[in-house]
């Protein structure tokens, strides 16, 4: 067996990792997701699957802070295709280098494409059923979330093999409801089966919210009714959340609460953040 040495192409899963910052943000939609994790460290390599999804980051387009791959006019058999294939991880390992940040935006659009292309494919089909998208039937469902996981862990090995940080922004759910009707509890919109998946290569979980009047929370640990949350970067002994005070406008490292600030923070000090007052 070769030996590993400094320059080793490796690829085996524990071979030479890089320390990088992998996780989920989720909100509802417009909360500012993709604005925020456009904070990060280094150059923002979009994986854009939203219409439009990019159009809040523009000024940092022109900048050259942010380039976007957009796979948003594929169709569901094309961008299922891409994203489970070699292709997609080539295309990071070609162009990501260490140190900048890829955002998988977004894990919802990407559940639909599957689930929509399930329905085409006829997953779990008979004589006596045809899936459709009212009711799709659990082999689609399957079939979907197979799809999302493998796109996502060919991402998160892509990314890891560059030691380049990875998002990946979803959104909410539908609540759960007890069998009154009564409210129990918000999550995030993506199978358990595909939490898994990434929770194994991410340290990571943030839910942002509106406040209003153009306030938004970052959420690091379960509150609100809301989960799942949580982080290995801050406390968490101390509050569930920080009121965000970030302007894109303004240089990321100039600001102590972009996420590049905060990466830099932690890595320079290597200690648990105080969750931001």
């Amino acid at each position: 067996m070769a030996d590993v040495t400094a320059n080793s192409t490796d690829e085996r899963p524990n071979a030479l990792i890089k320390p990088r910052m992998g996780g989920i943000i989720w909100s509802m939609p417009k909360v500012g997701k993709t604005t925020y994790a456009c904070s990060s460290p280094g150059t923002k390599w979009i994986i854009n699957l939203d219409p439009e999804g990019y159009v809040s980051v523009i000024e940092k387009m022109d900048r050259g802070e942010v380039i976007v791959w957009d796979y948003s006019d594929l169709s569901s058999n094309n961008l299922i295709g891409f994203m489970n294939s070699d292709k997609i991880e080539k295309k990071i390992v070609e162009n990501v280098k260490e140190g900048d940040t890829v955002l998988f935006d977004s894990v919802t659009m990407m559940n639909k494409h599957g689930l929509m292309l399930a329905i085409e494919r006829n997953v779990g089909g008979s004589p006596k059923f045809s899936p459709s998208l009212e009711a799709p039937g659990l082999a689609a469902y399957g079939a979907r979330t197979a799809y999302l996981g493998d796109a996502m862990w060919r991402v998160l090995r892509a990314t890891r093999r560059v030691g380049a940080h990875i998002w990946f922004l979803a959104h909410e759910d539908t609540p759960e409801r007890n069998d009154k009707g009564d409210f129990l509890y918000q999550s995030i919109l993506m199978s358990d089966n595909a939490l898994n998946v990434a929770s194994a290569s991410i340290s990571e979980i943030w839910w942002m919210k509106d406040t209003g009047n153009n306030g938004r929370n970052v959420y690091i640990k379960p509150a609100e009714m809301h989960k799942p949350m949580g982080s290995r970067m801050f406390r968490m002994d101390e509050a569930a959340f920080f009121k965000l005070k970030y302007d894109p406008e303004k240089p990321d490292l100039d600001q102590p609460h972009s996420i590049a600030s905060l990466w830099k923070k932690f890595r320079d000090t290597g200690k648990k953040l105080s969750v931001p007052s």
